[in-house]
């Protein structure tokens, strides 16, 4: 539900999604409360991390959620602007499995922390919707 909920609260966001009944579910929403600040797509696992045609600094804030986080990681750390923020949601899924995609997508966005000299921060907190305790990483680049 990022989707509208961010909507409502930025200028443009770009939102990519993988699941095409999700996809349905969400443009639905859009669609009802009369959204139109959102380029959304639904996508193939194949296209889903690129970013080509965005062009690099262009956003000021990057949600990394779903399929694939360390790629989109890495696709996204050169298309948020200086000073801007990266945002790896449940960032604790996976972490006891060595070498994850979660654990990939943590040290991507910790390194490009370290190279721009930013700085990151962990939140970990009770989520309703979901009834347990996540984490995730806030970068600031």
């Amino acid at each position: 539900m990022s989707t509208a909920w961010l909507a409502k609260r930025c200028g443009f966001l770009h939102s990519i999604e993988s699941d095409k009944r999700w996809y349905d579910v969400v443009s639905g929403i859009l669609n009802r409360e009369h959204i139109a600040n959102v380029r959304y797509e639904q996508r193939s696992v194949e296209t889903y991390c690129n970013l080509s045609e965005c062009a690099d600094g262009f956003f000021d804030l990057a949600l990394v959620d779903g399929l694939e986080r360390a790629e989109c990681v890495r696709a996204v750390l050169n298309k948020v602007k200086r000073g801007g923020f990266v945002y790896l949601d449940d960032s604790d899924k996976d972490m006891t499995i060595p070498g994850g995609d979660l654990r990939g997508a943590e040290e991507a966005l910790l390194d490009a922390v370290a190279d721009r000299k930013g700085n990151a921060r962990y939140f970990v907190d009770f989520a309703p919707a979901n009834g347990h305790v996540t984490q995730g990483l806030l970068a600031k680049l």
